[in-house]
């Protein structure tokens, strides 16, 4: 069970960000996620049929997002507080795309906590939703995938 002492804690923390995080792009990387998640898509894996499409060249697989996303909270640089006694799940994400990745390409990631807030379930009782946005920006500034998602307390 979730404290009101503990929902305080939470709510401090919205605003709190992540240290910035970078990654280069190589294409060698892209083939290798779209094989192992076996998606055949030539946009992620074919230069010549990629080179045709509208994007002209070969971009990121959406899977790739996902993996940059987690960064940030996975190596600690935001961390999920531990509150003792509460279990928790990963809710909804919703993403936004500005623009493709490519091969060369050097990601930012950065993450915040966006929202805290608390909801009454009709059999589980007490929830709080830790909300955390992430924001992907490419070596041009300019962002290229948004994603907010939710984790549930309870």
């Amino acid at each position: 069970m979730i404290s009101t002492d503990d929902i305080k804690k939470l709510k401090e923390m919205i605003g709190a960000e992540s240290d910035p995080y970078e990654i280069e792009i190589e294409k060698g990387t892209l083939r290798h996620l779209a094989e192992a998640i076996g998606d055949p898509n030539p946009l992620w894996q074919n230069e010549t049929e990629a080179k045709n499409s509208r994007y002209g060249g070969i971009i990121a697989p959406p899977a790739l997002y996902m993996s940059l996303m987690m960064n940030p909270v996975n190596q600690g640089k935001l961390s999920i507080p531990s509150i003792k006694g509460s279990r928790g799940f990963d809710a909804e994400h919703t993403w936004e795309f500005y623009a493709p990745v490519r091969p060369g390409d050097i990601i930012k990631v950065t993450s915040k906590v966006a929202d805290v807030y608390e909801r009454q379930g009709e059999k589980s009782g007490k929830m709080v939703f830790f909300v955390i946005e992430t924001t992907l920006t490419n070596q041009h500034g300019d962002i290229v995938c948004k994603e907010q998602g939710s984790i549930v307390m309870m």
